[in-house]
């Protein structure tokens, strides 16, 4: 592949990771007030089960077991980082 279709792709992705941070953002916030009223109920950060139903959600329909594995990599790192944030608000 030649530097300009490399380019391309690249601009592809630099706009994909604008979306992706955007809902980021968004999800954020949402996983705050998750922290908060886990706190304020005395509710477990900790939920397994939420976890494995997110992902069948995300990774339904998809064929492509390599997508899905890397799917699951990346989960996995916003489920540790979103306890992180829910440990924090819940404090």
């Amino acid at each position: 592949m030649c530097n300009s279709g490399l380019s391309l792709l690249r601009k592809r992705i630099d706009r994909i990771d604008k979306r992706i941070a955007g809902l980021l953002v968004k999800r954020y916030k949402c996983i705050s007030a998750i922290g908060l009223y886990k706190g304020e109920n005395k509710i477990s950060v900790e939920d397994p089960r939420r976890e494995a139903d997110v992902l069948g959600k995300v990774t339904h329909g998809i064929r492509d077991e390599k997508a899905v594995d890397f799917i699951r990599q990346v989960y996995a790192c916003i489920f540790n980082a979103s306890r992180a944030v829910e440990i924090h608000k819940s404090g």
